[in-house]
């Protein structure tokens, strides 16, 4: 089993977050034997004070695009 980063991007502060915020994203590929899944990971890592929170959103890779939006709201929704 192997798990392969690609066009990972450079982590980044998030504007507009109660706490400070950093996000970075990256495409995966999954392989297991013959099997292989691309996949899209996005992450964000919350300094609340005392309990630093670490969120990560997982999809396919085929719904990046869309689900990178959702992702990017829900982690400066974060209370």
């Amino acid at each position: 089993r192997t798990l392969t980063v690609e066009n990972a991007e450079q982590v980044h502060p998030v504007a507009g977050t109660k706490y400070q915020t950093y996000a970075a994203s990256s495409r995966l590929l999954y392989a297991d034997g013959n099997v292989q899944t691309p996949l899209y990971a996005n992450a964000a890592f919350v300094l609340k004070p005392g309990k630093p929170v670490l969120y990560v959103g997982v999809t396919t890779d085929v719904q990046r695009d869309y689900f990178k939006t959702i992702f990017d709201n829900a982690f400066k929704s974060i209370k």
